[in-house]
């Protein structure tokens, strides 16, 4: 994973180790996705620097992290819009109510639209 940052910042690498599976049974699990969100969490952390001093840094982390929050959010809504009317159109379509198509048809429609 990379993280954007100004050309002069040195970048740091974040290992992630993935373990060999058992036969039959999952890796994942509670503490699979806690690691990740961990990872993740580092991989924010060594974002761009902000190179203020004293109260001043406070307030550009601050910002920093309301910015990371508003992106977030405006990423998962436009996800889970698009999720929704993707659902609602191969519903409609595939189970009679507007049409009765084939399901897969009707979520290539939903997907399209």
């Amino acid at each position: 994973m990379l993280v954007k940052s100004r050309p002069d910042v040195r970048g740091v690498e974040i290992p992630y180790t993935f373990t060999n599976r058992k036969h039959g049974e999952s890796k994942f699990d509670y503490d699979i996705i806690i690691n990740y969100l961990n990872s993740i969490w580092t991989l924010y952390q060594h974002g761009r620097k902000s190179d203020k001093s004293g109260s001043q840094i406070k307030q550009a982390e601050k910002r920093r992290s309301v910015l990371f929050l508003s992106k977030a959010g405006r990423f998962f809504t436009v996800g889970a819009s698009g999720l929704l009317i993707n659902y609602v159109i191969s519903y409609l379509l595939s189970n009679g109510v507007v049409s009765n198509i084939w399901y897969m048809q009707a979520t290539l429609i939903g997907i399209v639209v």
